[in-house]
């Protein structure tokens, strides 16, 4: 699958599968992991293995 950033020359954007909202260096990185992984239905599965330190008392 490619992506994009945000800011991507709109040549890169056209050929995109998924654009980013966020720019290059601006967490668009994060944005389209977290898409692959909400895509896949997996968010739950890997976010509630770091649920203890949410839910830590500091």
């Amino acid at each position: 699958m490619a992506a994009a950033v945000g800011d991507a020359h709109p040549l890169i954007k056209k050929h995109a599968h998924y654009v980013c909202r966020k720019n290059g260096g601006q967490g668009a990185f994060r944005e389209f992991v977290e898409y692959i992984i909400a895509a896949q239905k997996k968010w739950d599965t890997i976010t509630s293995r770091f649920k203890f330190i949410f839910d830590r008392k500091i």
